[in-house]
């Protein structure tokens, strides 16, 4: 698997607005923990594994599971018994997974040094090697993308003004995109949250509302931007919107830390960021990007004088 030369924030960004400036499709996906699990079924992981996480990721939360869950012993025991879901349905998510991942153009994917840190890290980049997902051709970045862009407070020029921008996800961050970006049209596919974070989605996610997003997700015109963050289903709404000729960005949690559900901990996740620089140059963008990016990810900086920056806009 590629490990060095992986993509920057700035370049990544920069691939984006091309795909969209030029209105052609696009797919730039992320793999954490939870695609571990999926992306190695049936080759690497058991469906023991599986059904455990399918769980905790797709059922209603009740109180008896809630119990459950906060049991280590009943959790892991019970959640590979059981399972409310077909084979089938198992590997239309893990089937889905591996194929968005060869169609995507830009993979992020974890850092080898945390590899080690989870279990679920490793089965990333084992079942990427074994089953020949990507390769040395391949383009990659850090899974932690999503972040990193918000960094650079480049989500600002991928939305400020746009037509169209739909969404994907389970938080209602519509309202917010809208004033501080003055952007026209926010089409929002609105999915049942995970059970620690509810919403009030009745509709389970999987396979109900992934069938109904099947159905009924278009994009209206080539090239139209879409943000999504929906978990292992995610990634393979990305891979729809492109072949429905969209560009698609995964940002996962990010929907949550922007609506101040969830994962808000970090300062660097903050939609507030925003607000504090209305306005920030080139410069001062890649001045921050290094100094966060080192420190609070143990990502290497840039070169602040990389050729590729001059095609970036002087601020944003």
């Amino acid at each position: 698997m590629k490990q060095p030369g992986r993509l920057d924030a700035f370049q990544v960004f920069l691939r984006i607005r091309k795909s969209m400036d030029s209105r052609l499709p696009f797919s730039l996906i992320r793999l954490n923990y939870g695609e571990g699990i999926m992306l190695g079924y049936p080759d690497v992981m058991n469906r023991g594994d599986v059904n455990y996480h399918m769980r905790m990721w797709f059922e209603k939360a009740t109180l008896k599971s809630r119990l459950i869950y906060k049991d280590g012993f009943l959790r892991k025991t019970l959640g590979r018994l059981f399972s409310t879901w077909s084979e089938q349905d198992v590997l239309v998510l893990a089937d889905g997974l591996k194929d968005s991942v060869r169609q995507a153009d830009v993979v992020g994917t974890p850092l080898r040094s945390s590899v080690p840190q989870h279990r679920y890290l490793a089965e990333v980049e084992m079942s990427l090697a074994r089953l020949h997902l990507v390769d040395e051709s391949s383009l990659t970045t850090f899974a932690a993308i999503h972040r990193l862009l918000n960094y650079a407070l480049l989500y600002r020029p991928l939305l400020e003004g746009r037509d169209f921008v739909g969404i994907i996800s389970s938080r209602d961050v519509v309202q917010k995109l809208r004033r501080s970006f003055g952007m026209g049209e926010v089409r929002w596919y609105k999915i049942r949250s995970q059970p620690d974070y509810p919403n009030d989605v009745l509709t389970p996610h999987y396979p109900d509302g992934f069938n109904e997003i099947g159905e009924t997700l278009k994009v209206p015109y080539p090239g139209a931007l879409f943000l999504v963050g929906a978990g292992i289903c995610g990634k393979i709404y990305c891979q729809w919107i492109k072949e429905r000729g969209g560009v698609a960005v995964d940002i996962g949690s990010m929907f949550d830390s922007w609506a101040g559900v969830g994962r808000t901990g970090r300062f660097v996740r903050s939609f507030d960021v925003y607000e504090r620089y209305p306005r920030i140059s080139r410069v001062e963008a890649v001045a921050r990007y290094n100094a966060i990016a080192d420190v609070q990810q143990n990502i290497p900086g840039i070169d602040a004088d990389a050729d590729y920056l001059s095609a970036l806009p002087e601020c944003w």
